[in-house]
């Protein structure tokens, strides 16, 4: 254990209990309540002014709580991540003087949430949709999603803009959608991000197990993770593929299904696209694209899973 680690968890105690007295504070949980002079008060208070002010009283209490519960989520957020710090402060095993890794800060880049729109609401760039025949989609549906609404990829492709980020010219990123397959479709091709040499693929096999395949540069070694789940039960699924150092992960629902050390290949200054590349297209519904500058955590993934 390294030094000093009970000091820190004592100081992430010390914390929280003023984290919960400062959300106690504005309910009025932690003031000292007003003591009538003696038992004659208690006795003469006036029972119908006391019920008459209820109703005022509680809708205060309302707007109190309101308030508190955004404080809380937002504070609580942070101290999960002094958790992560500290649990890592016991874990590691290496000099005492070099401090662990602090949490994750990935940066959202690029986020597609398909609200009737194709616009990405942070690069302000706006997707084309195109067929089958390579036209410019006239139609473009949308349905209900895991949030808001979602893209059906039935009829169409989209062709992502070529500037950065999806060059993904930062050294960690992570890519977080959510898929629903529709009408078996099989084989279907996610993203399809153009590699100067090799590739960089997110699709799925005969049986909707899904495949993340990429090959490298320098010597053509290739690496295909894939999930034993397959997207044959019509339901929202949540995918992010992960590149932290060396080493690359792919999570499933939140949950990481494999790892290996084979690096994201060079990613070309061209079109990227999402859907099939030649028809038939795939035919599934997509929502809540997003990457990130560096690499999510794993609190972050689950994060992201059980808020869309």
């Amino acid at each position: 254990m390294k030094p000093f680690s009970y000091i820190t968890k004592l100081w992430t105690a010390l914390c929280f209990g003023f984290l919960c007295f400062s959300l106690a504070t504005p309910l009025g949980f932690a003031q000292t309540p007003s003591i009538p002079g003696n038992n004659m008060d208690i006795a003469t208070t006036d029972i119908t002014v006391f019920i008459q002010g209820a109703p005022a009283h509680a809708d205060e209490m309302n707007e109190n709580f309101e308030t508190i519960r955004e404080r809380y989520n937002d504070l609580s957020a942070k101290f999960n991540q002094l958790l992560e710090y500290v649990r890592n402060l016991d874990s590691d095993p290496g000099d005492p003087g070099n401090p662990p890794t602090p949490p994750s800060s990935a940066v959202l880049v690029a986020h597609q949430k398909f609200d009737s729109s194709l616009t990405d609401s942070v690069t302000g760039e706006t997707a084309i949709a195109m067929t089958a025949t390579n036209d410019v989609a006239t139609q473009i549906d949308y349905s209900a999603g895991v949030t808001g609404q979602a893209l059906e990829m039935r009829n169409i492709r989209l062709e992502l803009p070529s500037a950065d980020p999806w060059n993904l010219s930062f050294p960690n990123y992570s890519i977080s959608l959510w898929v629903k397959a529709i009408n078996n479709p099989g084989v279907m091709s996610i993203l399809k991000l153009n590699a100067v040499t090799g590739y960089f693929e997110l699709v799925t096999g005969d049986s909707l197990e899904v495949f993340w395949q990429v090959q490298t540069v320098t010597n053509g070694v290739s690496s295909n993770m894939h999930v034993p789940q397959a997207l044959t039960d019509e339901q929202w699924h949540h995918i992010v593929l992960v590149q932290d150092g060396g080493t690359r992960k792919m999570y499933f629902d939140s949950v990481l299904q494999h790892t290996d050390d084979i690096l994201t290949p060079q990613i070309a200054d061209s079109i990227h696209r999402v859907g099939g590349v030649y028809p038939p297209l795939s035919d599934y519904f997509l929502d809540e694209m997003r990457l990130y500058d560096g690499a999510l955590t794993q609190a972050q993934i689950n994060d992201l899973y059980t808020n869309p």
